[in-house]
Order: structure tokens, then C-alpha cells, then sequence
């Protein structure tokens, strides 16, 4: 403080690494701490007795969202250093024989409808509670009826202006849990042997793995089964936005209209694009295989299966967007593991550990597995640039390739850590039980909804389980470690770094004992990642998380979270 002629000037330094008072995490390779809001002001690292290595993650997770203005602070005996800027390059997946574009289509069609879905949910659920909304009978093989062609044609939005009303459909299996339907226009879509494995697939897999894990659907037609109405009407819709599947296409999806409106079909009915081995539905003649279809097209529908059960029969806090989708993106990759156990994989399941060489040469890899590690991908290149868990839309960017790879590994890692993997499906169901007290198109009462519904099944912070979730990421399958990782630390189901050739986090590299800032200006839920190394030369190390400008400490609502693990 210094005054000079009656007027005054306060100024501070603060020398984190200089404060007595300032905790110090004495950690063996292996161990981590995860500090709270007011303990991020300042910690030190001991002065190491040789080689030393440490992952320091940060993140905010407060109730609103909004930008926070952050330095992490590095002090210690040595000069003034400089951070490398984080990388932003996408590493590639192994075997990623596919561009990411071709996800791109389904991806905006699947967040048209959960759009859509917002504003029906309380007519949905008021369908599903009533039973036999219709008491349609059963269908016979054979049987024609026509159908309304649901959020496209009849009550779309405008974007297909060719596509019809209604369409004529023909019941081509009724198995236990199925009927396949095929529209007259497009006969002959899947030859009868293919067509008994898709309801074959439906009832064994697909039907019982979303079932236990998500709870059984409305069933409004009460007529005991799901429609999977196979459509060149899908393709149409490809041709009108892209005019090839080059680039990619929309593989299928439930109307939520059809779920909560008497006007629609009142059924539960997937649509589902077909083969088109002449190019026959898109302009430039370019040619969808049935092995195309069926390699998407089951994934697909285990996706949308877990949307159409949480929208009849969950309770709210599941629906915001990121753990909506996440529950879905969890659906493929249960699915994918009883595709490989049917395939003779008894392995392939949750908590075992599963690497790349062990799963890509399978259906369950090709067909199931491969869209999470892609979209997870993207989120570790730039996990600074994306809200990923947070409300109905990721403020940050309309690609929700990163939210949908951040939300399916977030809840992975939360059921490896805390339940048993036979009985993980206990889990899932509670996150769609769990009640949100929320109106119509309230998004923030969605997404503190689905905060409370992670603490109330899981019985820890939010908070904590994002930061300890993201220095799992900077820590898991490492082959430097200089000891065993606490579990927290861990993720049992997947060996991450196998599936990549190139991992793609990049962490901000600094040194120990050098003077240094990172800036870490983030968005809610965003996160930074700091790889500090060192030797015995480097003396302690004290870290400071402050605001960004000022200097000062972060306001307890900032919700900082900064958490250390000792590698080496």
C-alpha cells in the first residue's frame, strides 16, 4: 500500500509458492487430490529427489453457465516460463476407415427430434401411463395399413417439401418383441433371411439389453411389440440435404409425435432407411449396400430405443440433452457387448479391460463401438472448446460430436467406479427414474436436475466426478507411470489409448519450479489440462487456479475444481 500527495494505491503480489501456510501434496506416483473452491488458492509440490511428473486438470462446474477468467499460477525458484498452447488437431482412431462427416446428418436429425421431443414430454408420458393408448391387434404377415410418415411428412417442419403424408406398409415379420414393416415402394428392401436376423437381433439383443438397462417402453398400441418400418422415404431425405451418401445419412429415428398425439400414429415405430445398391434414391447414383445398413442401422436403432423409453417413461432428469444422449451412446456400446458375447466374445462386457486388438476385427467394433471412441476423440483434441455436459445445446458449438464423446465417457466411467458391472443397469434405470421437478422447456432446471440425479445415484459431488472423470483421461493406460493409479484414476472397462495411434489430449507442457502462467479461461464444465516435469534440480512448486486479471482469489461460486496426480 503506498500514498502519495492525499491519494493511494493498493497493490499485491501474491507468491504462492512463498506462503507457509499453503498445503502440500506430498503424493506417490499413482495418487491424486482433488481440491474445492477456496483450496485452489494455493498448493505446493515438494521439491522432488529426482524425476518428477504431475497432471494437473482444471475445470469449473458452477450451477449457471457463464465464462470464468482463470490463471493457473506457477511459482518457484526459477525463472519466468513460457506454456506451449494446447493442440487442437484431431488424432487419428485406429481402423477409422470412415470420415467423421458421415455420423454428421444422423447427428442434427437426432437433435431435431429431441428438440421436438421437449415440448411433447408431458403428453408422451401421459400416453405411455394410460396403456393400450390405441389397443391395436396384432398384425399378421401380410397385412398392409397405412401410416402416417411422422416429423417428415405429415406434421414436418417443411425441410422434405417432397416427402408424402402416409405411407403403405406391408408386415414382413412379427416376432416376439418386433414387427418388421416394408413400405410397397421399395419391395424387397432385405431378402427374408435378412429380415428374420434383423428381428432376430431386435428380440434378443436390442430389445433385452435396452430393456434392462433403460426400463421397459410405453407400449400405447398395446400391441406387445416395437414397428421398424424399413422406408426408401429415409434415403429421400438424404437425397434432399446432401444428394449422396458420401458424405454420410440419416440411418433412421423415432418420431416423438407419434408418441404423444392422437393425430399421429400412437405407436412405438422406428423408421429406417434401406439399401440402395443401384443409387436409385440420391442424385448422384452413388450406392448404399445392405451391409451399409445393417452396419448402422441396429446401432441405430439401440440409440433411439433408450431416447423412446426415457421419453414415456422416465421421470426428467435424464432428458437434458448431454445425459439424454450420453444413455444412448451407452446403449450402443451395451449393445455392441452382447453382439460380441453372441458372437462367441465372452469377454466383451463391462469392466474387463478391453483393448483395441481385442475387438476390431468384430461386428460389435464395426457396428457398435467405433462412433464413441470417434466422437470421444474429438472431445480430448480440444476439450476446452466444448460445454459438453451441460443443458440442451453446448453454448460452444453446434457439433455435438465432443458432448456426445464426453457425455458416453463421463457416465462410463462413473458405473466402472462405482457399481458392480453385472448390476450396472440398476444404475441407468435410477438416472431415468430420478424425479426433475421441471416444466416444459425449462433447461436449467433440466440440467441441475440431472446434476442432482449423478449425486443421487452415485453419492458423490458433481462437481468432484467431472475433475476426477477428465484426470482419468490424462492418466488412464499410461505405460510411464512410476506406480499403480488409485481407481478413481482408472477406467476398468477400456484401454483408451490402444485405440488411438496418436492419443489425442494434448496436455499445456511446463516445469517444475518455473515461474509460469496458463491462462484457463472456461466455460462451464470446460477443462484444462497441464502436464508439469521436473527434477531435483527444480525445487518446490507452488500452484495458484486465481482470476484471471485481478489475480484474486476465484469466487466461491465459480465452482473450481483443480485436480493433481502424481505420475512419475
Amino acid at each position: 500500500s503506498a500514498s502519495a500527495d492525499g491519494s493511494s494505491l493498493d497493490l499485491s503480489a501474491y507468491v504462492c509458492g512463498g506462503d507457509p501456510s499453503a498445503a502440500v501434496l506430498d503424493l506417490e506416483p499413482g495418487e491424486g487430490v482433488t481440491l474445492s473452491s477456496t483450496e485452489v488458492a494455493c498448493v505446493q509440490l515438494p521439491a522432488p529427489e529426482g524425476q518428477a511428473a504431475y497432471e494437473v486438470v482444471a475445470t469449473t462446474v458452477p450451477q449457471t453457465l457463464g465464462t470464468s477468467n482463470m490463471t493457473l499460477a506457477i511459482t518457484g525458484a526459477s525463472g519466468q516460463g513460457s506454456a506451449s498452447v494446447q493442440a487442437s488437431a484431431r488424432a487419428a482412431l485406429r481402423d477409422e476407415a470412415e470420415a467423421v462427416g458421415l455420423s454428421a446428418i444422423q447427428y442434427q436429425w437426432d437433435q431435431r427430434m429431441r428438440q421436438m421431443e421437449k415440448d411433447l414430454l408431458p403428453a408422451i408420458r401421459a400416453s405411455a401411463d394410460r396403456g393400450g393408448f390405441g389397443l391395436m391387434s396384432v398384425p399378421t404377415v401380410g397385412e398392409q395399413r397405412t401410416i402416417k410418415f411422422s416429423c417428415v411428412g405429415f406434421g414436418g417442419d417443411g425441410t422434405f417439401p417432397a416427402a408424402p403424408e402416409e405411407l403403405i406398409v406391408e408386415a414382413i415379420v412379427v416376432s416376439d418383441k418386433a414387427v418388421i414393416w416394408e413400405d410397397i415402394q421399395n419391395p424387397g428392401a432385405f431378402d427374408p433371411t435378412e429380415y428374420a436376423e434383423i428381428a432376430d437381433t431386435f428380440d434378443d439383443i436390442i430389445y433385452a439389453v435396452d430393456t434392462t438397462y433403460f426400463g421397459s417402453p410405453g407400449d400405447i398400441d398395446a400391441d406387445g411389440r416395437i414397428s421398424l418400418v424399413y422406408t426408401s422415404e429415409i434415403n429421400r431425405m438424404t437425397d434432399e440435404i446432401l444428394g449422396s451418401y458420401s458424405q454420410g445419412f440419416i440411418a433412421g429415428f423415432f418420431c416423438p409425435r407419434d408418441l404423444g398425439s392422437p393425430t399421429f400414429n400412437n405407436s412405438e415405430m422406428f423408421y429406417l432407411v434401406v439399401p440402395d445398391p443401384d443409387g436409385s434414391y440420391v442424385a448422384d447414383n452413388s450406392t448404399l449396400s445392405v451391409a451399409q445398413v445393417r452396419s448402422i442401422s441396429d446401432n441405430t436403432v439401440a440409440h433411439e430405443f433408450q431416447h423412446m423409453i426415457n421419453a414415456q417413461t422416465g421421470s426428467g432428469s435424464a432428458q437434458s440433452l448431454w445425459i439424454n444422449e450420453g444413455l444412448s451412446h451407452l446403449a450402443e456400446e451395451v449393445v455392441g457387448h452382447a453382439v460380441g458375447r453372441a458372437a462367441g466374445f465372452a469377454s466383451f462386457a463391462p469392466g474387463n479391460d478391453l483393448s483395441f486388438g481385442d475387438v476390431q476385427t468384430t461386428d460389435a467394433w464395426r457396428h457398435h463401438y467405433r462412433s464413441n471412441f470417434i466422437n470421444l476423440s474429438i472431445y480430448l483434441s480440444a476439450p476446452a472448446d466444448t460445454g459438453g455436459l451441460v443443458l440442451w445445446e453446448d453454448p460452444l458449438t453446434e457439433n455435438t460430436f465432443p458432448m456426445r464423446g464426453a457425455a458416453w465417457s463421463f457416465l462410463r466411467y462413473l458405473l466402472d467406479r462405482f457399481e458392480d458391472p453385472a448390476l450396472e443397469w440398476e444404475a441407468t434405470r435410477s438416472l431415468l427414474q430420478f424425479t426433475a421437478a421441471c416444466g416444459p422447456g425449462d433447461d436449467q432446471c433440466l440440467d441441475s436436475s440431472a446434476r442432482d440425479a449423478i449425486e443421487g445415484t452415485f453419492g458423490a459431488s458433481f462437481p468432484d466426478l467431472v475433475a476426477e472423470w477428465n484426470a482419468m483421461l490424462a492418466v488412464e493406460d499410461r505405460s510411464d507411470l512410476g506406480g499403480p493409479l488409485e481407481l478413481r484414476f482408472e477406467l476398468p472397462s477400456w484401454r483408451l489409448r490402444s485405440f488411438f495411434s496418436v492419443y489425442p489430449l494434448d496436455p499445456t507442457d511446463q516445469s517444475l519450479g518455473v515461474q509460469g502462467q496458463v491462462p484457463a479461461e472456461l466455460f462451464t464444465t470446460r477443462t484444462r489440462f497441464v502436464r508439469l516435469t521436473g527434477d531435483a534440480s527444480s525445487g518446490a512448486t507452488g500452484l495458484r487456479l486465481m482470476e484471471g486479471i485481478s489475480g484474486a482469489d476465484l469466487q466461491p461460486g465459480v465452482v473450481p475444481r483443480m485436480t493433481v496426480v502424481r505420475t512419475n
